[in-house]
């Protein structure tokens, strides 16, 4: 059963994912989740320094994690991932397992383009709202709190916009 409703934001945490646990913010409260801090000083008019952080925060997650499933808190297989197998893929490179091939200049604006991606959709919702359509915020309870199992980034987004209480959709029952 799928429950959606409005939830407070401070009951909301992290997944808590192994490798989320390890880099100190899984099983937390979403404002310990990195990009949330990023957000809020992009937010604070700190663009350019919210920007460049990001992009080195991105670039120690991934190689420290580019093996790690994403199922664990790794990022093999999320959207960066995904980016930057495409972008390799679009310059004729395929990009080797261990990443021994990796092209640096591909890479490094594959992390920009993510990233820029992310601030996008921060700005959306800061400028049109927050609609999910079919793409919900998605957790589970756990002790009466709610895990996020999707949407980290639109709930960060969200939180460093001052929501008091953040539509989600709800796996299984409370």
């Amino acid at each position: 059963m799928n429950n959606i409703s409005y939830y407070s934001v401070d009951k909301i945490k992290a997944i808590d994912y192994k490798y989320y646990v390890k880099e100190g913010y899984g099983g937390k409260h979403i404002k310990y989740f990195p990009p949330c801090h990023f957000f809020i000083l992009f937010l604070d008019g700190k663009e350019k320094k919210s920007i460049d952080r990001f992009c080195k925060w991105y670039d120690y997650m991934f190689l420290k994690y580019f093996n790690v499933s994403k199922k664990v808190g790794g990022m093999k297989n999320g959207s960066l991932y995904k980016l930057i197998k495409k972008n390799h893929k679009k310059n004729n490179i395929k990009l080797k397992e261990d990443l021994s091939n990796i092209d640096k200049i591909i890479y490094n604006k594959s992390i920009k383009e993510r990233v820029m991606q992310r601030f996008d959709l921060l700005k959306s919702i800061r400028d049109n709202g927050y609609n999910p359509g079919n793409n919900f915020i998605e957790g589970i309870f756990k002790d009466k709190l709610i895990y996020l199992i999707e949407g980290h980034h639109r709930c960060a987004s969200l939180y460093a916009l001052g929501d008091k209480k953040i539509q989600i959709r709800i796996r299984g029952k409370e």
